[in-house]
């Protein structure tokens, strides 16, 4: 897959001085389950991000890990047991819901699957026009003058207006959801796994179209997927979540080039690339643990085979590592070691 990052993309080292636009403090997340036993789950569990105007935060890990409950929590389309939330120095957990509708228009989100999103009723015009119907904006034929010219933009023809989502392609559809998503001049925007339901080759379209439109808007992203070969190409930034908890977050060059965190070795080492050799392959043992009985310590050690004794007892710290760049954080006890996973190959 071959991604042409846009100029806004070339400085792959995260600016910490840079105000945050977005920014979570201590988020915590919990669900109730159904029936009588009501037990509570903790889907994010005291994470702390930040994202600068223009910049993309990639969020990765296996499915369970709480990354959509993440991007969802710091839209406020969930809500949180406990933290801050604040879009550009906004706290927003305790906005009142008409000031919070006000601001929704500069944090939009782009679905994994944006199929379930649109109303099959719509035509392709009316469903992306949606947003300015909400927010008010425009007379009607203003409105559609600014869909067709947005259509025309993410590679949709105009005359695909008068169509229904049925009709279109799965790539053709994600463009669609790109479209409605921007089309208030949003700020910020949460891409919950855009591409992995897509072909290869379409997903290199998608990734350099939200590039692309990234350096003309100053768009900020949280870039929510499971495959690190994707988020290389399009995030500065890089946290991995385990479990609901942030282990490792870096600028994506200083990830791949010095992880520390065992798990985050494990998703680096399955990354496919071209190689006419035989290459290294790490088994990640097990399943993640099911968040409604987590283990004690940190989550990820009865999958690890470093972990030591003072792994079962104690939840590791998000802390910097002599040696490492200072926006290179790791949650691991042995986090000072150069650890090597045990390997076959394949």
């Amino acid at each position: 897959m071959m991604v042409n990052p846009s100029a806004a993309m070339k400085t792959r080292t995260p600016d910490a001085a840079a105000p945050a636009l977005m920014q979570a403090e201590g988020l915590y997340v919990e669900f109730t389950t159904p029936g009588a036993a009501r037990r509570r789950t903790r889907a994010v569990d005291g994470v702390s991000l930040r994202i600068a105007a223009g910049e993309t935060l990639g969020l990765v890990g296996e499915s369970g890990s709480g990354k959509t409950t993440l991007g969802r929590a710091v839209l406020r389309l969930v809500p949180v047991v406990a933290g801050a939330i604040r879009f550009d120095g906004v706290e927003l957990t305790a906005l009142p819901p008409r000031r919070l509708r006000e601001l929704r228009r500069h944090m939009q989100i782009v679905f994994q699957d944006p199929w379930g999103s649109f109303d099959p009723r719509m035509t392709v015009g009316q469903i992306v026009a949606e947003p300015l119907v909400i927010h008010r904006i425009g007379s009607r034929a203003q409105r559609r003058q600014r869909v067709a010219n947005l259509l025309e933009r993410v590679g949709l023809h105009g005359s695909l207006m008068s169509r229904y989502p049925h009709q279109l392609s799965g790539g053709q559809r994600q463009r669609m959801g790109i479209a409605r998503a921007v089309i208030i001049d949003p700020r910020f925007i949460v891409c919950d796994e855009p591409v992995s339901a897509l072909d290869v080759s379409i997903q290199a379209q998608i990734l350099n179209l939200l590039a692309d439109l990234q350096q003309e808007r100053q768009l900020a992203y949280l870039f929510i997927a499971h495959n690190l070969a994707v988020v290389r190409q399009i995030s500065r930034s890089v946290a991995v979540m385990y479990l609901g908890r942030i282990v490792e977050t870096a600028g994506v060059e200083d990830l791949y080039a010095a992880a520390r965190h065992p798990y985050t070795l494990a998703l680096l080492a399955a990354v496919l690339e071209p190689q006419t050799a035989r290459r290294p392959r790490v088994v990640l043992p097990g399943e993640p643990p099911s968040p409604m009985a987590p283990p004690a310590g940190c989550a990820f050690h009865p999958r690890c085979p470093f972990a030591e004794e003072v792994c079962r007892r104690e939840v590791p710290e998000l802390r910097s590592v002599a040696g490492l760049s200072a926006t290179h954080r790791v949650a691991c006890h042995r986090a000072d070691e150069q650890l090597v996973w045990p390997t076959t190959f394949v």
